[in-house]
């Protein structure tokens, strides 16, 4: 797969629930050649640099996160839902909801780790 550079403008910015947002980027005419290239892109997770080619950029700011990538919170609770959902297909008996389950599950670990801080009091 070949790299792509390009100059282009981004028409339409809509923001999305997940806190991320969908652009929408218009690009100079392109030959056959060049849009089969972009189009090799789709649904690939790629690198994108912003540059202003009418103004002088003042630094660069980079986003560190990245696509598709979950937050050690979501991993958690991802984990401890495969936890419940493991614990039920077994049979072991739990008349509790997920969510019941998940605080549960949360207060006693942040219980635990306010013991180790008590540790260094």
């Amino acid at each position: 797969m070949k790299t792509i550079g390009f100059n282009g403008v981004i028409t339409t910015i809509s923001s999305r629930s997940d806190k991320s947002l969908r652009l929408s980027v218009v690009t100079p005419e392109l030959s056959a050649k060049e849009r089969a290239t972009f189009m090799e892109y789709q649904n690939i997770n790629s690198d994108f640099h912003i540059k202003p080619l009418d103004e002088v950029a003042e630094g660069e700011d980079t986003v560190k996160a990245k696509r598709g990538e979950k937050t050690a919170s979501q991993r958690l609770r991802n984990v401890v839902y495969a936890l419940w959902a493991s614990k039920n297909e077994a049979g072991e008996y739990t008349d509790e909801e997920f969510q019941v389950y998940y605080n549960k599950t949360m207060e006693s670990f942040i219980n635990k780790v306010k013991e180790r801080l008590e540790e260094y009091d």
